[in-house]
C-alpha cells in the first residue's frame, strides 16, 4: 500500500506524500530509542540521589561513631 502510494504520487510529480511518508517512518524508528534514553535519564538521576542520600546516611553515622 505505502509503496504504490509513494509511486503514484511520485509519477503524478507531487512528491510531497512521499517526503511525509519519510518524515512518519524516520519518527517511528527514533521513537523507541528517545523511549530509551529518557527512562535510562531518569533511572540514572534516581540512582544517583539515592546513592547521595545512602552517603550522607554513612557520613551521619560515622560522625556519631
Amino acid at each position: 500500500m505505502c509503496r504504490s502510494s509513494v509511486e503514484s504520487t511520485f509519477s503524478d510529480g507531487r512528491y510531497v506524500n512521499g517526503s511525509g511518508l519519510n518524515t512518519g517512518i524516520l519518527y517511528l524508528l527514533s521513537l523507541p530509542y528517545l523511549v530509551v534514553l529518557v527512562v535510562g535519564w531518569l533511572w540514572y538521576r534516581s540512582s544517583k540521589l539515592e546513592r547521595q542520600k545512602r552517603l550522607a546516611i554513612s557520613r551521619r553515622i560515622k560522625a556519631a561513631l
